[in-house]
């Protein structure tokens, strides 16, 4: 390898005019010093005077203070001679060059075969743009000081080693489409900031996420097909976005997330086995995802919307736990071993778990202590929504710990084979199954207490009423009296722990168009005290508390604040940051484990549009039927000092399809439903405005108020819960 002299001044000047193009025809072993627009194979332009030979080795803008400037090199289509760049080193704005150095490799004959590629560096940024041929080689992208980016698309193949966002610099790869079978290490370094994002194409891969901490890691998916050998997070900076495409895990391979994030999305497509390390989290966010391995949790694994997730066999270990939302559903093929020990953060009281298989025996272990048939099971234990047994499914029951006689507490047992499969469940150590005797669902065991094989009871379980929970509204937040108002109620006898969070931005990425881009969230209580305020959450000293309830907003300038509040009467505002307007949501989650507190009777209030812009509140009823009271108010809120009331609200009950239940315009034109409301003692006092008496089964709804002939104004959406 030869090294370059000094240039005279002038020349050094002449590179620093403007960027210099280059045509690569074939490579050689020296520097490239030719002036704009040169070509490759004049002899002026080498510092020897020579044309390199093909296959050669050539190094472009690499230790050489003052020397080329910015360049393009552009590849040249396959002529008479073979257009292959054999490189040993190819420096792109290395330390000691005068400017950034752009690839462009567009023509289908053309090839790339370098041992090292130092793309980014010396406070440039540089870029490797490859939509045709092929490139081989050990990639460095964004080297320290600089940021490099790679650009794949079309029908370009790249087989290489990629390590994107080294020491302290930026490093990003956008894939488009193409080929890339490469091993990939993001954020590979001292303080290395790496992002892969993949929109299109093939991606073949063994893929870590953050291997030293302090920087960032992010590969961000929206589509494509992403295969691979293995996917590791490592550091709390690592994040795997999968919001669309498809994820395979080849044989033997596996997602381990020993920190950070892994986030899965409605669109998205994840096949392969899991395992979750104590400081990993992983988001499943509305997904159908496939597990047919033997996957391991002992960390965090969190369903925050309806998702179907598909197991084989799953081990939860000490530190581990589930967490799953209204209408999540694990199926399991073969054995569930929970060994939890967290009984604060497991939650499956609203998902459903189900054995599936004919003639497949489950052994289930379950950590739970025997509460008896009392509520207290339900409400602090390891209880689930419902317990589900295909057709010709047994199960075999396992005691989860050390604690003799443990039990499974289910607000809904469906065993497909009715009464009769009772027989195919056998239980050891006294274990127990108690299911909720209230539910409509759970009829066919006509409240009856069947004895186990091997000990312990099928027996029913005296529960409360059912209750409200996690309940939100959505409005149009302007300014003044038009901030969304969102106010619910704690009852019994002790605290009830919630999450209140205020969303905006994040509706706008679920293509709701004027979302409020700054919301901040303060809570009153019922005599108007303030008792906390938050506006970024992640700035919140509850940030770590947040993040690891499971309902954490997705969004960094949302608004949330986790508190224990006694019983009482609670009022949560959400306005935008500087009198800013725009859609937002307010939401309460309850997080409580006790039975002796609920939320119930929730009001909320915000300004009523047309379109999209009404009020919507939202609210979850709880493990069996109940009666429910909904009304939307209106022109009574002008008697109470309240300016713009909307003049006619209308009242449209849903359920979680969007089906109409329930439609009220003017409450006393329905004598039936009128007579309900008024023996209620919730009868409007305003024959304008709307009400709806309805018995409604576990499961979300929401009340829609609009404005009668598209008339606006501020209204109160509100919902009782009738005992």
């Amino acid at each position: 390898m030869k090294f370059v002299r000094t240039l005279p001044v002038a020349l050094a000047l002449l590179f620093a005019l403007g960027p210099a193009t280059v045509r690569v025809a074939n490579a050689g072993e020296t520097f490239y010093i030719g002036p704009n627009n040169g070509t490759w194979n004049t002899g002026a332009n080498w510092d020897t005077g020579v044309v390199p030979p093909s296959g050669a080795d050539a190094v472009v803008g690499e230790f050489s203070p003052g020397r080329l400037g910015q360049m393009n090199i552009v590849f040249d289509a396959k002529a008479s001679t073979l257009t292959e760049l054999r490189v040993n080193s190819v420096g792109t704005g290395t330390s000691g060059s005068t400017g950034g150095t752009n690839f462009n490799q567009a023509a289908n004959d053309t090839a790339m075969k370098s041992t090292s590629e130092l793309i980014g560096g010396g406070q440039f940024d540089c870029a490797y743009n490859q939509s045709a041929g092929s490139n081989t080689g050990d990639i460095n992208l964004g080297l320290p000081e600089g940021s490099g980016t790679y650009n794949l698309s079309g029908t370009a193949n790249l087989s290489a080693f990629v390590k994107i966002g080294v020491g302290g610099a930026v490093g990003v790869f956008n894939q488009t489409g193409g080929s890339n079978k490469s091993s990939l290490l993001i954020g590979y370094s001292g303080t290395g900031r790496g992002t892969y994002n993949m929109s299109g194409g093939v991606l073949e891969s063994q893929l870590a996420l953050g291997t030293n901490p302090g920087g960032s890691a992010s590969f961000n998916q929206t589509g494509g097909t992403h295969t691979s050998h293995g996917v590791g997070l490592y550091t709390p900076e690592a994040v795997y976005n999968l919001t669309g495409g498809s994820l395979t895990l080849l044989n033997g391979g596996m997602v381990t997330i020993n920190g950070g994030n892994f986030v899965i999305g409605a669109q998205a497509s994840f096949t392969g086995s899991l395992s979750i390390g104590q400081n990993g989290t992983m988001r499943v966010n509305g997904a159908a995802i496939s597990l047919p391995g033997d996957s391991a949790i002992d960390g965090n694994y969190l369903g925050t919307s309806s998702s179907t997730q598909t197991f084989a066999n799953l081990l939860i270990s000490k530190n581990g736990y589930l967490h799953g939302a209204l209408g999540d559903l694990f199926v399991f093929s073969g054995n569930l071993t929970n060994n939890s020990a967290a009984s604060l953060q497991f939650d499956l009281g609203a998902a459903q778990v189900t054995l599936a298989g004919n003639g497949v025996t489950h052994r289930v272990a379950w950590p739970g202590a025997d509460r008896g048939a009392t509520t207290l099971g339900y409400e602090d234990n390891f209880a689930l929504g419902v317990l589900s047994l295909t057709s010709g499914g047994s199960l075999a029951l396992l005691d989860g710990n050390s604690t003799a006689g443990g039990a499974i507490y289910v607000y809904a047992l469906l065993l497909a084979d009715g009464v009769d499969q009772i027989a195919k469940i056998s239980s050891s150590g006294g274990m127990s199954i108690f299911y909720n005797v209230n539910n409509p669902a759970n009829a066919y065991l006509h409240g009856g207490t069947y004895p186990l094989n091997g000990g312990g009871v099928l027996a029913p379980a005296s529960v409360q009423p059912a209750e409200l929970g996690n309940i939100s509204t959505r409005a149009n937040i302007g300014t003044g009296d038009d901030a969304l108002i969102a106010g619910f109620i704690v009852q019994g006898k002790e605290a009830r722990k919630v999450v209140i969070r205020g969303i905006g931005p994040s509706l706008g990425t679920q293509g709701i168009p004027g979302a409020l881009p700054d919301p901040t969230l303060t809570l009153f209580s019922q005599t108007g005290q303030q008792l906390a305020t938050n506006d970024n959450w992640k700035d919140s000293p509850q940030f770590q508390e947040l993040k690891s309830s499971g309902v954490a907003p997705t969004h960094d300038l949302e608004s949330a604040l986790i508190e224990t509040l006694s019983p009482g009467s609670y009022t949560a505002v959400v306005r935008g940051v500087n009198n800013a307007t725009g859609l937002g949501l307010a939401e309460v989650y309850d997080l409580g484990t006790t039975a002796n507190a609920r939320l119930a009777n929730v009001s909320s209030r915000g300004f009523v549009s047309t379109g999209d812009n009404v009020l919507i509140g939202g609210f979850i009823v709880l493990t069996s039927s109940q009666n429910v009271i909904a009304r939307a108010m209106g022109p009574s809120l002008a008697q109470n000092g309240i300016r713009n009331a909307l003049a006619n609200p209308t009242l449209e009950l849903r359920d979680s399809n969007g089906a109409l239940l329930a439609f009220d315009n003017d409450w006393q034109d329905n004598s039936a439903q009128a007579s309900q409301i008024i023996a209620s003692g919730l009868a409007p006092t305003v024959n304008a405005e709307s009400a709806i008496s309805v018995q409604l089964s576990p499961g979300s709804y929401t009340a829609i108020v609009r404005g009668a002939g598209n008339t606006m104004g501020v209204a109160l959406v509100e919902i009782y819960n009738l005992r």
